[in-house]
């Protein structure tokens, strides 16, 4: 770990949750018209497509769901326009 970073606490008893997460991701998705560069974590990808992580590492192996980018060592991420193109297509409209 690098010794600079400061590791994310939360006050004891409570738990980190994303169950918001949904409306704070769409409203990121629809704030742009053009493909927008945000970065989505895998917590926020599972929130729009409800699948396990299982399921969606095994659909990007199969080419079905979108490629993470590498953010860092261990840190990997989604552009929101492929997981918002992969909606559209999921629902069938392209």
């Amino acid at each position: 770990m690098n010794q600079n970073a400061t590791p994310q606490t939360y006050p004891k008893g409570t738990k980190r949750s994303c169950a918001s997460a949904p409306a704070t991701i769409k409203a990121k998705l629809r704030s742009s018209t053009t493909c927008s560069y945000h970065f989505l974590s895998l917590y926020e990808v599972l929130a729009l497509i409800p699948v396990s992580k299982t399921t969606w590492y095994d659909g990007m192996k199969q080419g079905l769901y979108p490629q993470n980018y590498k953010l860092g060592r261990r840190r990997v991420a989604w552009r929101s326009c492929d997981i918002e193109d992969l909606m559209q297509k999921l629902v069938g409209g392209m």
